[in-house]
């Protein structure tokens, strides 16, 4: 369920970018790179390889449909364990080193606003792939952050309708 979320959310954000596939070739030449950290190592390791085979299946088919005018997505992940200050590390690594223009940062919340952070100083788009914090794209919101799921706020009043 987790990895069709993933895969889904993924090919509805990169469909605005990649043309339709009858009419490309494969991409060639230079890659686009688009960064993912989570949590690869410990107890929620699981979560984290799911999301980032999802990210996977959906830049081999955009690849295969043409990629982004005409150059193939690159995924370059990065193992956070479960510290905020490892994810800035590497998130300041892609942006900087990578030159990575796009960054989302799996399922921890906090890691999501503290690289988030950084998007808004360098520019780079940021999403909190599975961060359900309402201060992501509220209090600490801006326009290089952005959410692919609901926040706790709009899940406990979902769930209180019911």
């Amino acid at each position: 369920m987790l990895r069709k979320i993933v895969a889904a959310t993924l090919g509805l954000a990169l469909a605005a970018l990649v043309p339709p596939a009858f009419a490309q070739a494969p991409a060639k030449g230079d890659p686009v790179k688009l960064g993912l950290i989570d949590i690869y190592s410990g107890g929620f390791a699981f979560i984290a390889d799911s999301i980032r085979t999802g990210f996977q299946i959906a830049l081999d088919e955009a690849n295969a449909a043409g990629g982004f005018k005409g150059r193939p997505f690159q995924l370059v992940t990065a193992d956070m364990g479960a510290q905020v200050e490892k994810a800035v590390t590497e998130g300041r690594r892609m942006i900087l080193e990578e030159k990575i223009k796009f960054v989302t940062v799996g399922i921890h919340s906090g890691a999501a606003i503290a690289v988030g952070n950084l998007g808004k100083e360098h520019k780079v788009l940021v999403l909190g792939g599975f961060a359900t914090t309402k201060r992501l794209t509220g209090e600490a919101g801006h326009p290089y952050v952005a959410r692919a799921n609901l926040s706790t706020v709009e899940i406990g009043r979902v769930i209180a309708e019911y």
